[in-house]
């Protein structure tokens, strides 16, 4: 009886141990991160999480990384809502990221997917006013749905 409690219990920690993987959604935020060092604006990049409906500020040489870590992140947390569109830029050294706000999202579609560079603006769209951090992070380096 003792063997078969002590198989059962070996038993049910190695399938908890093979069940429980990283959070790739998790891994992926860590590099959208403040002080991202850049020469050109083709070295700054905003990756999509659709699933969250959020863009991530990130490295050029870190972009694919983060895409492949978001598509395959659980998808079971999705939220119903539109990523917001951003525009990516090298400023003084550094990479930023801004929401932009105005005109028809027809206009807008290449501002909500994953880019590398500053895209030229649409008429009527202009960078949204920096807002006050809601979180852990800076509105510049992840942006999502309602901010």
């Amino acid at each position: 009886m003792r063997l078969i409690l002590v198989l059962a219990a070996a038993l049910a920690l190695c399938a908890c141990s093979s069940s429980s993987s990283p959070n790739t959604r998790e891994e992926a935020l860590t590099y959208a991160r403040d002080h991202i060092a850049c020469t050109s604006t083709a070295d700054c990049c905003a990756v999509q999480d659709g699933c969250l409906a959020r863009m991530l500020l990130v490295s050029a040489a870190d972009r694919d990384t983060v895409t492949q870590l978001l598509a395959d992140a659980p998808m079971d947390m999705c939220l119903a809502c539109i990523t917001p569109p951003v525009q990516v830029d090298c400023r003084q050294g550094e990479c930023v990221m801004v929401a932009m706000t105005g005109g028809d999202y027809n206009d807008v579609g290449p501002f909500m997917q994953d880019h590398c560079g500053a895209l030229e603006l649409p008429a009527g769209w202009t960078e949204a006013p920096a807002s006050v951090p809601a979180g852990p992070r800076s509105p510049a380096t992840v942006i999502g749905c309602g901010d």
